[in-house]
């Protein structure tokens, strides 16, 4: 036969739910963590699958554009200083220096 013992009134111990319910609680951040690995693996998986979608541009229109973008450096650069130089001009007509 087994003996069947009440717990002391002053002894502090746990139900027996207690261990159910930590076990549960580790077994939620176990599920969590799943989750945040698998979402991972999912967002990898979407990047490659957009990466594929990506159309590169040719290396001759990679060339034209960079001409373009450098000449239009050219050209503003002399337009600002061509106004820089005449604004400059004006304020010194203006001031009588």
């Amino acid at each position: 036969m087994v003996e069947h013992r009440s717990p002391k009134p002053g002894a502090v111990g746990s139900s027996p739910s207690t261990p159910a319910m930590i076990d549960y609680l580790f077994f939620l951040e176990y599920v969590e963590e799943l989750m945040k690995i698998i979402n991972i693996i999912n967002f990898v998986k979407e990047v490659k699958k957009e990466g594929k979608k990506i159309v590169w541009p040719t290396r001759k229109e990679t060339l034209i554009t960079t001409a373009m973008v450098l000449l239009m450096v050219v050209v503003f650069s002399i337009f600002f200083l061509l106004v820089d130089n005449i604004i400059a001009w004006f304020i010194k007509t203006l001031m009588g220096l």
